[in-house]
Formats: structure tokens, C-alpha cells, sequence
């Protein structure tokens, strides 16, 4: 059961860290822009994606 943990620790790195490469439009906001984040997120086209 370790060793599974283990694997599905190292696989979300990878993921997270090879992201902006998977993802067709990455956008990197700094924290005290959130208030723009919060928008780009929210905007009408994006609602019809769900994860």
C-alpha cells in the first residue's frame, strides 16, 4: 500500500509539474491578483467545464 502512495504521489508531481505544457491555455496569476484569476475563471465559456 506504500509503494502505491508512493507512485500516486510521484505521478501527481509529474502532472503538476509538466502542466503548462498538457494544457491548452495556462495563464499564472500572482496572489494578489487573485481578484483577476477569480474572474478569467469564472467567465461564461468556462462555466460549461467541469473537472
Amino acid at each position: 500500500m506504500a509503494e502505491e502512495r508512493m507512485q500516486d504521489m510521484e505521478a501527481a508531481i509529474e502532472v503538476g509539474t509538466n502542466s503548462k505544457t498538457m494544457l491548452s491555455s495556462y495563464t499564472e496569476f500572482d496572489l494578489s491578483e487573485i481578484h483577476i484569476a477569480v474572474k478569467v475563471v469564472s467567465a461564461p465559456e468556462k462555466k460549461a467545464t467541469s473537472f
